[in-house]
């Protein structure tokens, strides 16, 4: 579904009542801006939103659709202590809603060969379904990569609508980029953000992961966060991720509601730049989630 959020404006209404003034104490009026809508003149050149907390920068792929609307490009970007200033940079905007169900443009690797007949990767009633279960002694994890989407700084988004919790056992849903043209599995190289439903070595915990490889099966070379708690099956969440030179950050929002779950950043040596990519791995016996709103946004390699 091509969703772009909206801004919320607000009506206030002045009712005038014939009676006796009182004088009252009234509250005062706050208005608050969480999101503005960004306009420019379609041009030939394809241009992405970049943010940054300084006028100076550094700017960050800001991963929202861009739509044409009377004649304009137009982006609803949210405003935050982080994204207070908005420029146009050339680049590459993606958004795939899975509503064609159509995946033939994706390339689906299973990271062990032995995994393959176990998870199902389908397109339905526009949304991406990855489910199935291990029948063998591995971790199965599975790879969606665009080699269509070459970019050296980028931002991704993907939202996690429903997933099924087991357990005493673990499910990772990662977002990477700077991906290996041809990756050798089981061992290859990229930049990753990603969130753990449930630890594998504890699972009493979540935790968002950033890295700069992957390393089958868990071989995570980074930094690992702990949520204080095990994510909540019930609710939707967005899962963000961005490589900005050698900044890396990867934020985690409760989809409803738009509050920040978790937010961490990480530095690292950069990798060259490459595609992009999300991936699902299971550590129980069956996992199940749905995905929809996958998007890419990134600067053109120099």
């Amino acid at each position: 579904m091509n969703g772009t959020p909206r801004s919320r404006l607000g009506w206030l209404f002045l009712v005038p009542i014939l009676t006796t003034p009182v004088q009252a104490q009234l509250p005062n009026l706050n208005i608050a801006v969480d999101s503005i809508c960004l306009t420019w003149p379609v041009t030939v050149e394809e241009c992405i939103v970049v943010c940054s907390k300084s006028p100076t920068g550094p700017w960050t792929p800001v991963p929202v659709p861009i739509q044409e609307a009377d004649g304009q490009y137009q982006a609803v970007v949210r405003c935050s202590d982080q994204q207070k200033y908005f420029r146009l940079a050339k680049g590459t905007c993606f958004v795939d809603d899975f509503e064609d169900g159509n995946i033939d443009d994706w390339t689906v690797t299973f990271v062990d060969p032995a995994s393959e007949g176990d998870f199902i990767v389908e397109a339905t009633c526009g949304r991406l379904r990855i489910h199935g279960g291990r029948s063998g002694d591995y971790d199965p994890a599975v790879m969606l990569s665009r080699k269509d989407l070459l970019f050296g700084d980028f931002a991704l988004a993907i939202d996690i609508l429903g997933w099924h919790d087991e357990p005493d056992a673990g499910a990772l849903v990662g977002l990477g980029g700077r991906l290996e043209a041809e990756p050798v599995f089981p061992k290859f190289a990229f930049q990753f953000g990603l969130v753990a439903f449930r630890m594998v070595d504890n699972s009493s915990h979540s935790a968002v992961v950033l890295g700069n490889r992957y390393r089958y099966p868990m071989d995570l070379v980074g930094e690992i966060q702990e949520l204080p708690t095990v994510l909540d099956p019930g609710k939707d969440y967005r899962l963000v991720f961005s490589a900005v030179g050698r900044e890396m950050s990867v934020q985690l929002h409760d989809l409803k509601t738009g509050t920040l779950v978790k937010a961490y950043s990480h530095s690292d040596a950069p990798l060259p730049p490459g595609h992009v990519a999300f991936s699902v791995g299971d550590y129980g016996l069956y996992t199940d989630f749905l995905f929809d709103n996958f998007i890419a946004v990134g600067l053109w390699p120099e």
